[in-house]
């Protein structure tokens, strides 16, 4: 993610993710499963374009790509944002601690 502008994906987690923890915008069509929650919430934060499957074509891929460069400043704030959270090391760490017994009381 380092080395690109943009990311046109089909929205799944993993790329979504990366590219928004990398500050890149994106161009999501989102295909099947969950994928339509993800471009609404890409669109809903400024940092992408969603193009519905069924209207894909060249044109409307370079426009919305196009459109999609102007969000460059949300995308770079939402992995400021990511970064300022700890990132995917804090995540697991909460998750471990919520996931580790609790001390069992002294008798």
């Amino acid at each position: 993610m380092d080395h690109v502008d943009l990311v046109v994906t089909l929205g799944g987690k993993g790329t979504t993710q990366r590219a928004l923890a990398a500050g890149v915008s994106l161009v999501v069509a989102p295909w099947g499963r969950d994928r339509k929650e993800a471009a609404r919430r890409v669109q809903h934060s400024g940092a992408g374009v969603p193009i519905p499957p069924s209207r894909l074509t060249p044109e409307r891929i370079r426009r919305a790509a196009r459109q999609a460069l102007t969000c460059a400043p949300q995308a770079g704030a939402i992995a400021a944002a990511f970064a300022a959270a700890g990132g995917a090391l804090r995540g697991s760490q909460v998750i471990e601690e919520l996931l580790r017994p609790a001390p069992r009381p002294v008798s």
